[in-house]
C-alpha cells in the first residue's frame, strides 16, 4: 500500500484480489476486520483488501481515522451519531453501524470533539 500524491489530494493504492483500488481517504467511510482480509467501505461501493485492518490503521491515522473495535476501524468525518443503547455504537453517512468498545469510548469522544 503506498499513498500516490497529486497537488489535490493524496490516493491510497489498496491492494486488491484482481489488482489495486486507488481511493482518497477521506472517501472511506469505515473499514472491518474478516480475518487477514479487511472490507472497506465507500458510499456504494465495498472493496475486499488483502491486508490485515492493522496495517490499514497505521496507514489512516493521519486521516482522522480510529480503530474503534478490534474489528472497526472508523473515518471519524464520517460518524452521524453515537449510541449508548445496549453497548456503544456510531452510525455512519451510510447509514452503516460500527461497535465502539468500552475501553475505547472516552478515547472515541474525545476525538470527535477534535473533528
Amino acid at each position: 500500500m503506498q499513498s500516490v500524491s497529486s497537488a489535490r489530494s493524496a490516493k491510497l493504492a489498496i491492494p486488491v484480489k484482481d489488482g489495486f483500488a486507488f481511493l482518497e481517504p477521506e472517501e472511506i467511510i469505515r473499514l472491518q476486520a474478516d480475518g487477514t482480509y479487511t472490507h472497506i467501505f465507500t458510499q456504494g461501493q465495498k472493496f475486499t483488501g488483502t491486508k490485515n485492518i492493522k496495517e490499514y490503521e497505521e496507514l489512516l491515522a493521519e486521516y482522522n481515522f480510529f480503530r474503534s473495535h478490534n474489528s472497526h476501524l472508523i473515518n471519524l468525518k464520517h460518524v452521524k451519531r453515537f449510541s449508548r443503547l445496549d453497548g456503544y455504537f456510531v452510525y455512519m453517512s451510510d447509514d452503516s453501524v460500527a461497535e465502539i468498545s468500552r475501553r475505547k469510548k472516552e478515547e472515541f469522544i474525545g476525538m470527535m470533539s477534535k473533528v
